[in-house]
């Protein structure tokens, strides 16, 4: 389905940022061994969406890296996922448009950890 979406409207730069959690999902799943899991935190003035993976996880300096461009961990990944390497650097655009932050981290013992953050009032 073709969505109706003209550029800088407010319906697709909404769009962007369900997209971008979707992405980050999405490699959460793709990446995991048995676990994914979601969680939502708000304080007083941002929202939290933490997604979790139980799978091999990222060096710290992956995690600094794996949202530019075209960036990837590992030659295996490359060949697992099929992608070309901009889900995540798109993910971040679209978070940074929404004045949000992202983040991944390595979880102890195997693992990965994307935090986006929002503001509560959204632009």
């Amino acid at each position: 389905e073709i969505s109706a979406c003209l550029v800088g409207s407010e319906m697709c730069i909404r769009d962007r940022l369900c997209r971008a959690v979707e992405n980050v999902l999405r490699n959460a799943i793709r990446h995991s061994k048995y676990l994914t899991t979601v969680a939502f935190e708000q304080d007083d003035t941002h929202w939290h969406i933490e997604i979790s993976d139980d799978g091999d996880g990222l060096s710290l300096e992956d995690c600094e890296q794996i949202f530019s461009p075209f960036y990837r961990a590992s030659a295996a990944r490359e060949r697992e996922s099929g992608g070309v390497g901009l889900g995540l650097s798109i993910a971040k655009a679209a978070v940074e448009l929404h004045n949000g932050v992202i983040k991944a981290a390595p979880l102890e013992g195997k693992g990965l950890k994307v935090t986006l953050s929002l503001p509560l009032n959204l632009p």
